[in-house]
């Protein structure tokens, strides 16, 4: 553009020319804290908004699986969910598509504290809708109908808006940071790295392996810094 103005004397030079642009840093996803983890527990007990954000922070589904869930999908009594579809969102409209890959298609161990959750949930649902809940979505918008890209956006704002209210805070958590958060439970408890990766539908086991590194670096030098600590004591 700049050639074509300096040819019809239109500027002098291309003033882009030695612009150096500084990269931006990705974003590193971080995990939430067990503080952040304990406390969005205790406000989800007393919020309408719990199921849905317990269902996230205790799964890792992404956004679109947790969207397309359906009461069939959840099986109290072998305490999975079976995540077979997703919703991505065109034009605002939810639409079922298949998941991201075909590791995405799996099941999710449903735990003990997510279960008790889940099973107080679906009553109060049948009491709302009837109880004819057979292909009916889990997690709904205010008018009872399947989340649209905008209705869950608010509905993750109202969250926040809520629990920071609550705690007198100014907390800022994305939902892929809750994702990420599950992979750091599972790698704390030690779930191996196979597992793991079927567990929250990596396409790649080299996903979960950067992560799990990632950790260990990490715990490998609050060790250190532990170790430091404790002979500084001594000393």
């Amino acid at each position: 553009m700049y050639t074509t103005a300096i040819a019809n004397d239109l500027v002098i030079k291309d003033p882009t020319v030695g612009l150096i642009i500084n990269k931006r840093e990705k974003n590193e996803r971080k995990a939430l804290s067990e503080e952040e983890v304990e406390k969005i527990s205790e406000f989800c007990k007393i919020s309408d908004c719990g199921p849905f954000i317990m269902t996230l922070l205790y799964t890792g589904l992404r956004r679109g699986e947790i969207a397309a869930l359906v009461w069939d999908d959840i099986d109290f009594e072998n305490k999975v969910i079976h995540v077979d579809k997703a919703i991505i969102f065109k034009n605002n409209r939810p639409i079922i598509s298949l998941p991201k890959t075909k590791t995405s298609i799996r099941e999710i161990p449903i735990l003990d504290t997510l279960c008790d959750v889940l099973e107080t949930y679906q009553k109060e649902y049948i009491q709302k809708y009837g109880a004819d809940i057979q292909g009916k979505p889990v997690f709904v918008n205010a008018s009872g109908n399947p989340h649209t890209e905008s209705s869950i956006n608010k509905f993750w704002k109202r969250f926040l808006r809520e629990y920071n209210e609550y705690y007198d805070t100014d907390a800022k958590f994305g939902m892929h940071q809750f994702r990420h958060t599950f992979c750091t439970m599972l790698y704390n408890a030690d779930v191996d790295i196979k597992t793991t990766q079927a567990v929250l539908g990596h396409s790649d086991v080299s996903i979960t392996l950067s992560v799990y590194t990632h950790l260990a670096d990490k715990q490998k030098k609050r060790s250190i810094d532990k170790l430091n600590a404790y002979i500084k004591k001594e000393n």
